[in-house]
């Protein structure tokens, strides 16, 4: 058997095997990228659903807690409602009323126990008292109507903004959106996504295992080929040998006849190579082609989510206004309430102010009583005193009349002869 042929097989089968490796290599390389792609574009969408669930949620939140959660029913129809700035109104009024009646009252009350420098100048209990936050909350209650109208206007923008987010954001913009994410983006939904996700990639799978069981064949081929030729080498080194041996020679006709067969067909087996890969060039065309056109509806579906995000930021814009106005409001009610109880603290001082000066009042009469009776007393006292004096001075003349020619002057100097009092008295009662 001529080993040329042995050789041209064995070589037929390298270049047969190498060409088909290099083929489907670059093969592998571009359905690898492909499901690299795939994979990201997966990701993409998942992260555009993921997005898409943030906005709702967040557009919610915002068009249920926060517009009539918090605006709406805490604030407009509670905390900011007519009845109450109109209680407010009427607590301040009322107390601004009471201050200035308690006021009035001082300043009809004279003072009786200081006496007024002219005739018109009565002294009267408010000359005691500082008048400076006696119209403290006459000045707030002229606030009330800038409060309401700031209210009004929270109102109308309220409603303005209530119903954009309504129409325009929730029944328009997000359900566009949840509709074309529904209906191009979602892989349980849309059939095309259901076919490249899950039917596609076993159709490459099953292509590269057609690919392999291609190049397992050729491989074999070679590998019998290069046993072939190797046997063939020692056939011709040891002829003598294994012509004696009829079986290993009936194995090498036997796998010769193999190898010829199969050389003949490696042509066809390289087609069906190039026909695989073929399919999958195809496949992957129409993969990049579905890929292109969703990357442009997921651009789309970017661009309608970058208008619904600044949307969102615009009425949080809004919000922030709210916030404001809020702050100012709360920050007014806040202001009145502690006015008032400025007011009521001054009221109630007011009133022990007057409750302190009957007191005195009192107290002023009860000293007059005492120092009426001290009078008396001293009165009665100077009495007896002129009473004792002057049975002294009729004692003391008796004295010298039985006793003065006997006694010198001098041994009881200045005294044995004096007729002067014994007693001095200076005393001032209090004029009350």
């Amino acid at each position: 058997m001529d080993s040329s042929n042995l050789k041209h097989y064995l070589n037929n089968a390298i270049n047969y095997l190498v060409e088909a490796q290099l083929i489907c290599y670059d093969c592998s390389l571009k359905i690898n990228t492909q499901r690299k792609q795939l994979s990201g574009w997966q990701n993409k969408v998942r992260k555009i659903v993921f997005i898409q669930d943030c906005i709702i949620k967040q557009s919610e939140y915002l068009y249920e807690n926060v517009l009539h959660g918090r605006i709406e029913n805490s604030l407009l129809k509670g905390e900011w409602s007519k009845d109450s700035l109109n209680q407010l109104t009427e607590d301040m009024e009322f107390w601004q009323s009471k201050i200035e009646e308690k006021m009035k009252e001082l300043k009809n009350t004279q003072n009786v126990l200081v006496k007024p420098q002219n005739k018109s100048g009565a002294v009267t209990l408010a000359d005691y008292v500082t008048g400076e936050n006696i119209t403290l909350l006459r000045d707030k209650i002229k606030e009330i109507p800038s409060i309401k109208k700031h209210i009004n206007n929270i109102h109308i923008q309220y409603d303005e903004l209530n119903l954009t987010i309504k129409n325009k954001l929730i029944d328009n913009r997000l359900n566009e959106l949840k509709s074309l994410i529904r209906k191009e983006l979602n892989p349980y939904s849309n059939k095309d996504l259901i076919s490249m996700f899950t039917l596609y990639p076993k159709q490459l799978s099953d292509l590269e295992d057609d690919l392999g069981t291609i190049l397992l064949s050729l491989t074999n081929h070679f590998d019998r080929c290069k046993m072939l030729f190797e046997n063939g080498q020692k056939k011709e080194n040891n002829s003598d040998s294994l012509a004696d041996n009829k079986k290993e020679s009936n194995n090498y006709m036997e796998l010769y006849k193999i190898v010829k067969k199969d050389d003949e067909e490696l042509p066809s087996i390289l087609n069906t190579v190039k026909e695989v890969i073929n399919d999958v060039n195809i496949s992957l065309n129409k993969s990049r082609k579905f890929l292109t056109e969703k990357e442009n509806i997921v651009h789309h579906v970017k661009s309608k989510i970058n208008k619904i995000l600044s949307d969102l930021k615009k009425y949080n814009e809004y919000l922030i206004v709210f916030q404001d106005i809020y702050n100012l409001i709360n920050n007014f009610k806040d202001s009145c309430k502690q006015d008032m109880k400025i007011i009521h603290d001054l009221f109630d001082f007011y009133e022990q102010f007057q409750k302190s000066y009957k007191n005195l009042l009192k107290e002023a009469d009860r000293r007059r009583k005492i120092s009426l009776e001290i009078q008396s007393i001293l009165r009665e006292c100077e009495n007896e005193l002129k009473k004792l004096e002057i049975e002294d001075i009729s004692k003391r003349k008796r004295f010298l009349e039985d006793n003065g020619n006997f006694l010198p002057g001098n041994i009881w100097p200045n005294e044995i002869d004096n007729f002067e009092s014994l007693y001095t008295i200076e005393y001032s009662i209090k004029k009350l």
